[in-house]
């Protein structure tokens, strides 16, 4: 897998917990895959198995810094991308299971960093389950029209 392709894969899993973050914060270890909504309980399975990697692993540093994300997703979705990408460039054996976690799910997703600009999107998916996420910076994000059909 490429430098990119991690960059990538990084970025959705922080835009997932970043989204579910104030629903997952209090739920227990082991317990997040017991949430209703698709969006949420696919985040619960992501950090259930984020949390059991790193606990496997003794990353102490990486546990924190989950924690904290959690209570924090703006302040420090950086600091837990850069130790994720980290953490799978040390086992790449990581990154196919996180992304069958991810694929289980068609998504819709706008990502805007380093004062971006996207204005008068619509994007429509079809099916009464995804995942539509709009992650940004200090970016100037407008008019966008995410459906589900």
């Amino acid at each position: 897998m490429t430098e990119l392709d991690i960059s990538q894969l990084v970025a959705q899993i922080v835009a997932l917990l970043a989204v579910a973050a104030p629903y997952l914060k209090s739920i227990p270890t082991g317990a997040a895959e017991h949430l209703g909504a698709k969006g949420v309980e696919q985040a619960g399975r992501l950090l259930a198995w984020l949390r059991e990697r790193l606990a496997s692993g003794q990353e102490e540093r990486a546990q924190q810094t989950l924690a904290l994300f959690l209570d924090d997703p703006a302040t420090f979705q950086e600091a837990l991308a850069r130790l994720l990408a980290e953490l799978l460039r040390q086992h790449p054996e990581w990154v196919s299971q996180a992304q069958a976690l991810l694929d289980q799910q068609p998504l819709q997703q706008i990502l805007a960093r380093n004062d971006a600009v996207v204005q008068e999107v619509r994007m429509r998916m079809q099916g009464r389950s995804g995942r539509q996420i709009i992650d940004a910076d200090d970016s100037l994000v407008s008019g966008i029209d995410m459906d589900m059909e």
